[in-house]
């Protein structure tokens, strides 16, 4: 990638809170297809998603409307985090939407203190110079939990496994 193409790419995470949502942007120097092949491949997603030090598995992905995502969060000092979601909007390589919840192994709804029982993800992904950039806006957040660290660590996984495309 040239520099002009890369300055055009913000490598820095964009947070701000817009009417309750939880809005995040970053660039990657890699082509919009690339990047949503890691949000949708599931042995992909695994080796980013989540903060650092945690693992993902097992993560099953059905990226379709109607379709499903199930995965754990598995950390070394903390309990296990699983999460289950149904596709909700896919237009590929521009956009996921999908609704989740905490969960069990089995993908039942298991209350979470300080959380809704439901949170919104959508991500859109947008062709930027030579790379491209993702904008997610969670909804359904009171306030931060950690989310935002959580994501920063995440998509900083992502773009170093992007860097080598």
């Amino acid at each position: 990638m040239t520099a002009a193409a890369s300055s055009t790419i913000p490598a820095e995470m964009r947070v701000a809170w817009e009417g309750g949502d939880l809005v995040i942007t970053r660039g990657f120097g890699a082509p919009r297809e690339v990047v949503y092949r890691a949000w949708t491949t599931p042995e992909h997603f695994a080796r980013w998603f989540g903060p650092e030090g945690s693992t993902l598995s097992p993560c099953t992905l059905d990226v379709r409307p109607g379709g499903t995502l199930h995965y754990c969060h598995r950390f070394q000092d903390y309990a296990r985090v699983w999460v289950k979601g149904v596709y909700t909007e896919v237009a590929e390589p521009e956009r996921i939407a999908f609704r989740c919840w905490f969960s069990d192994a089995e993908g039942s709804a298991v209350p979470r203190p300080g959380y809704p029982t439901e949170m919104h993800i959508a991500l859109t992904f947008a062709e930027a110079g030579a790379g491209s950039l993702v904008t997610i806006r969670q909804a359904g957040l009171p306030a931060d939990h950690g989310e935002v660290q959580g994501w920063k660590e995440g998509l900083d996984r992502l773009a170093s496994l992007l860097a080598n495309h």
